[in-house]
């Protein structure tokens, strides 16, 4: 494959697709066919209908990709759309990102952040509005602090951290809670959040909790403001 030096895009382009070193997307793009790239930057509107692979993706504007992303490092700023799965040892998101899938070593969102299906990462932070629609199985930690009526199907990881955002936005946005289906880790530590299932072997149930069942091997401590209907100790 022919390798552009560097495509930048002023107006409204349509291509069908290519290699490239840099794609800088001022304007408006439609690609039709797979893009390979050193590093592309959104700041205009593109859209892409196959599969896009980059070592560098970041988007202040609008991109859409009907396919999936494999990349090294996505930064996004704008408003992020993939139907597939994405693929990436770093993800940073700032604005509204959704996907089908994600694999990741470490995920960082203070923004928005929907995944149809599951996600896999060793490490993933939020600070923000979240939707999970399956599972979700992170190697070390998890720590979610949440705004809006934020869901998730299932939380796995060594250590779990979920709180909603305490700042100015609680008084716009309400007494919101994280729904969960389950919760497993080995230290978990929950406040403002509603879930069937907990597991683990040192729990916390903080403040505005509602839990309908919890499995602990060590210790167990549950707020005088929150409701747990089920609890049992369980020796390994």
């Amino acid at each position: 494959m022919n390798v552009r030096s560097n495509e930048k895009i002023m107006g409204y382009q349509k291509s069908n697709g290519g290699a490239f070193h840099d794609l800088d997307i001022f304007g408006s793009l439609s690609m039709n066919g797979d893009v390979l790239a050193e590093k592309i930057e959104i700041k205009g509107s593109a859209t892409f209908k196959q599969e896009m692979e980059t070592t560098l993706l970041h988007v202040i504007g609008n991109c859409k990709v009907y396919g999936g992303i494999k990349a090294t490092d996505i930064r996004n700023k704008g408003v992020m759309k993939v139907n597939h799965g994405v693929y990436t040892t770093v993800l940073d998101n700032l604005g509204r990102a959704a996907m089908g899938s994600l694999q990741a070593i470490h995920v960082q969102s203070q923004g928005d952040l929907v995944v149809e299906k599951g996600v896999r990462a060793e490490t993933f932070e939020v600070e923000g509005k979240l939707t999970i629609h399956e599972k979700a199985i992170v190697e070390k930690n998890i720590m979610i602090s949440f705004t809006g009526q934020s869901v998730v199907g299932h939380l796995e990881s060594q250590y779990i951290s979920i709180c909603r955002m305490k700042n100015g936005l609680q008084l716009i946005l309400g007494r919101s809670l994280l729904r969960a289906d389950t919760i497993i880790g080995e230290h978990i530590d929950l406040e403002h959040v509603e879930a069937d299932f907990v597991k683990g072997h040192d729990v916390i149930i903080g403040p505005e909790c509602r839990i309908r069942r919890v499995e602990y091997s060590g210790n167990l401590i549950i707020h005088p403001q929150a409701q747990v209907y089920k609890s049992s100790q369980v020796h390994i």
